[in-house]
């Protein structure tokens, strides 16, 4: 059995969507650009450096302006459009009492997730909150996943990560660690299946009906 549980934030365990598109259409009415709201969920998940380059074909030097921008807006306002999902605080705190390490492990800056998580009161029960930088040192999913797991000394063969997009998924197979897909985020429909997801399951509360 796992004994380490690294959680994803956005679309597994608060319902991010509206702060963040929101804060990315901001970002791209600034730079003379716009889309419409539903479009831009598929922002939701990865880091926003890929997203800006990938959706809408921004050079790095144009995507950093762009992520500036997003955050000027996201920090104090979309940060908090913002609601979790439902069983979060039950699921967390059933597997704190089974002995179980809790870790949020977010592609999301950690200034922000923690900020989120303590808003929330999701904080007491975690073990570790570890996050992407702002200064761009740190942002993919194995990147977080090494270092949330450097930070409690714990070997990659221990842990499981449960998220809701195709990175989380390809950050934990970088590790050859499990990952449980989550139907209620933001994933396209198949992505997860196609990502590999070795489980996948339509609410928290059915994560701990798993044999993992």
């Amino acid at each position: 059995m796992k004994s380490v549980y690294l959680f994803d934030l956005d679309g597994t365990l608060t319902d991010s969507r509206e702060g963040i598109t929101k804060s990315v259409r901001y970002a791209l009415n600034r730079m003379g650009l716009d889309s419409e709201l539903k479009e831009l969920e598929k922002f939701i998940g990865p880091p926003l450096k890929f997203s800006f380059c990938e959706f809408f074909g921004m050079t790095d030097e144009e995507s950093e302006k762009a992520i500036k921008l997003y955050r000027d807006r996201y920090k104090d306002t979309g940060i908090f459009e913002n609601k979790l999902y439902e069983n979060v605080i039950p699921v967390l705190k059933e597997l704190k009492s089974q002995g179980k390490k809790v870790c949020m492990a977010t592609c999301k800056p950690e200034v922000f997730a923690r900020r989120i998580s303590d808003h929330f009161g999701m904080t007491p029960y975690f073990d570790e909150i570890c996050g992407t930088t702002l200064d761009g040192t740190k942002t993919t999913k194995a990147q977080v996943i090494e270092e949330v797991l450097e930070r409690i000394g714990e070997k990659p063969g221990n842990a499981v990560m449960i998220g809701d997009r195709q990175h989380d998924v390809e950050g934990a197979k970088h590790f050859s660690m499990p990952c449980v897909g989550v139907t209620f985020g933001f994933a396209e429909e198949g992505e997860l299946e196609k990502a590999g997801a070795d489980y996948i399951i339509d609410s928290l509360t059915e994560l701990l009906k798993l044999d993992i």
